[in-house]
């Protein structure tokens, strides 16, 4: 087997966002590493910091955000050795479009409105390559004509308002696939594409990776893309990456129970008429993190020790790796009636607390609207 080449190395990523609550921790922590020609899919439930940690890797987290010392991205394609946590603006700029393209996620909000989707991806491949005007054109008819966009030669005119959700989205991804970048990061990249369109470009992404080299990172809720096209899956849950797998060891041999709970509210068609299974209770508030395991009060296995500290990462056959108590090799102690207890009211007491100030904020609100809707006089005006 040929070794495989390191083409992103993130270690101790930290993204806080300050507000006057405290600091919302969106990325806490995270290590993972990526590969030439492997696609890495991240996957978890809305507010786990997938989109943020993809932000991260292009310098795209603007204030109050802020990526915290100590934190390390490290691009190594096309022999860079740039740490992308630290790097100048203009070093960002150098592999932003070029080494490193992103598909956002809302493409409606992505595009400009103001310019034909034509000139936008145009521009990318100018900014980053000396070609003329016309090989510019011709290479953007090329590539709509890839995404499955008909009449592109007539579509490259168009403004984005003038398109659909879906044939934006396809525009995206043209655009980032424009100067044949060394790492995609795909941010639900299929979101308003239908399944035929769905299936074309996830083969467009995968013929990229195989004839080019690009690496993929893959953000997607979708399990079924999942085992479909990735090669090692990272799950998130509350800003940490609580399980890393090669994606059949993943699929056969989860671990943590958090993986569990994704994979048992699948649905399938052998369960004819029956309710999906769900994850009991909500992601605990970024601001009001608590001591133990994040997800110690969802989860069906909780111990006494969940509640004290943070599990450690524990390493298995095949690079497997999970977060979780269960499998330190410790003696499991089972929550006594007390404990149990003890998590259903902190997670009362947090719910409520996080209730309580998004209902004082919103009175502030309110108040200062009604005094600016009043005349000095107390009338309205």
């Amino acid at each position: 087997m040929s070794k495989r080449e390191t083409i992103l190395d993130v270690e101790n990523l930290r993204v806080y966002f300050h507000t006057k609550k405290g600091d919302s921790k969106a990325v806490d922590g995270n290590h993972f590493r990526m590969y030439e020609k492997e696609t890495l899919a991240i996957v978890g439930e809305s507010g786990c910091g997938k989109s943020v940690t993809a932000m991260s890797i292009l310098g795209l987290v603007s204030e109050p955000g802020e990526i915290m010392p100590g934190s390390k991205i490290l691009y190594t394609g096309n022999d860079y050795n740039l740490d992308l946590a630290t790097a100048s603006i203009d070093d960002k700029r150098k592999v932003r479009g070029n080494e490193i393209s992103m598909i956002f996620q809302e493409p409606m909000t992505a595009l400009n409105p103001v310019f034909t989707v034509g000139d936008q991806i145009e521009e990318n491949i100018r900014i980053h390559e000396d070609v003329s005007s016309e090989e510019c054109r011709k290479r953007a008819i090329e590539l709509l004509g890839k995404v499955g966009i008909s009449r592109p030669e007539q579509v490259i005119d168009n403004y984005p308002f003038q398109l659909s959700g879906g044939m934006c989205q396809r525009v995206m991804i043209a655009m980032a696939l424009s100067c044949n970048p060394k790492l995609l990061i795909a941010d639900e990249p299929t979101t308003a594409l239908d399944v035929t369109i769905q299936a074309q470009i996830l083969k467009l992404m995968n013929e990229l990776k195989d004839e080019t080299g690009t690496s993929i990172m893959l953000i997607t809720h979708d399990l079924g893309v999942v085992a479909q096209v990735a090669d090692w899956v990272n799950v998130m849950y509350a800003g940490k990456v609580v399980e890393s797998a090669d994606v059949r060891e993943l699929f056969t041999n989860p671990k943590h129970p958090y993986t569990l709970g994704l994979m048992a509210s699948m649905p399938s068609l052998a369960q004819n008429g029956a309710r999906l299974n769900v994850i009991e209770g909500t992601v605990p508030n970024p601001v009001y993190l608590p001591e133990g395991c994040y997800f110690a009060d969802r989860c069906t296995k909780c111990q006494a020790r969940c509640l004290k500290g943070q599990p450690p990462v524990i390493e298995m056959p095949n690079g497997h790796t999970v977060s979780c108590f269960l499998y330190d090799g410790n003696e499991n102690e089972e929550l006594d009636e007390a404990d149990r207890r003890t998590v259903a009211e902190v997670l009362a007491m947090l719910n409520k607390d996080s209730a309580d100030e998004a209902f004082d904020d919103e009175k502030t609100v309110i108040i200062d609207i009604d005094k600016d809707q009043t005349d000095g006089s107390g009338g309205d005006r």
